[in-house]
Parts: C-alpha cells; sequence; structure tokens
C-alpha cells in the first residue's frame, strides 16, 4: 500500500511540475515598429494614368520588424510552405479603431485592401533552428503622400499616422508552425 501511495505521489508531482514548466517554445526578443517610405523596404508602384503617367511613387507603410528566439529544444518549422514558421498580428479594438479613422478601414483585415489603392506584405524566416532567432517584418500601406493626381490612396497626415503609431503596438503577435499555434506574444510590453 506504501508503495502504491508514493508511486502515487511521485507521478502527481511530476505532472504538475510539467504542467507549471510548460512555456511557449519561441519568445520575443525585439519588436519595432515604424512609419516607413523606402523603395528599399516597400518597392514602388507606378503611376499608369494622367499627367504623371510612368512615374514611381513610393508608399508609406506601418512597419513591424520583430525577431523571435527559438527557446525549444528542436529546430521549429520546415522549408515547406504548410509548416513553415508564420506570424500574424492581432491588433486590439484601440488600434482596429484609430486605423478605421486615420486610414479608413481596419489595416489589418486582408478583405478590407480590396480597391483600397494600397496593400500589405511580409518578409519572414521560415525555420528558426534550435537556440537561434528567425527575423519578420510586416508591413500595412497607409497610402502615398504624394499621390495628387493619380489613382492611388492618398496617406492620412502627419499627425495621422503619427497617432496610429503611438497606438500600434496594441496588439498580439500569434507565432505559428503550419496551423498549430505555438504561441500569443503581447507587443505591448
Amino acid at each position: 500500500m506504501k508503495k502504491r501511495l508514493v508511486l502515487f505521489s511521485f507521478i502527481s508531482i511530476f505532472i504538475l511540475l510539467a504542467a507549471c514548466s510548460s512555456k511557449p517554445p519561441v519568445e520575443l526578443n525585439r519588436s519595432t515598429i515604424e512609419l516607413k517610405n523606402d523603395k528599399y523596404h516597400l518597392g514602388s508602384m507606378t503611376i499608369m494614368t494622367g499627367e504623371r503617367k510612368g512615374e514611381e511613387v513610393v508608399p508609406t507603410a506601418l512597419y513591424y520588424s520583430i525577431t523571435l528566439k527559438n527557446t525549444s529544444w528542436k529546430k521549429l518549422g520546415k522549408e515547406d510552405p504548410k509548416n513553415q514558421v508564420t506570424i500574424k498580428i492581432i491588433p486590439n479594438e484601440e488600434l482596429i479603431n484609430a486605423s478605421r479613422n486615420i486610414v479608413g478601414f481596419n489595416i489589418f483585415n486582408s478583405d478590407e485592401y480590396v480597391d483600397s489603392g494600397v496593400g500589405f506584405g511580409e518578409s519572414i524566416d521560415r525555420v528558426i533552428p534550435k537556440g537561434k532567432t528567425g527575423q519578420y517584418d510586416m508591413y500595412y500601406e497607409l497610402g502615398v503622400e504624394d499621390a495628387n493626381q493619380s489613382e492611388f490612396k492618398v496617406a492620412p497626415s502627419k499627425e495621422g499616422m503619427e497617432e496610429l503609431l503611438k497606438v500600434s503596438s496594441h496588439a498580439t503577435v500569434v507565432v505559428y508552425e503550419g496551423k498549430k499555434e505555438l504561441a500569443r506574444l503581447d507587443l505591448n510590453k
């Protein structure tokens, strides 16, 4: 009887320790959020009609640069697109409302970009080796500052963009390996 009690106690303690020590396999190593307006990071668009036909314009974007560290004992992700490490930025209500008020739509919802004259994009490390970091850059175009007489969306005022930047960290980064959610990381911390 005593042996069973000792064995049961040992198993219970092991299960409790395992449950308490479960932490996500990735952690937020560094994050920066800024307004960018450069061709190197965002590319450019060519005006197709009007007086400025053929001229290149560069959009202004809200640019998230996130570095994740693999804290697990194995490599995360694979080169295969179905199993790579990806992220998604989930804005809180304050950030969604700021986006709608300043840009005219929720920039974090890809469906709302249809016919907006702007776009979004990302650059990701598909695999994060054990103990190493991965880089994830996501951008959400706000418009073109010199868009007069062109078919592209006019960017919000400088003040509006600065206001959006102030609340841009009010979001959660969700990290996935394929379809499996690995972690939720608060950008506001």
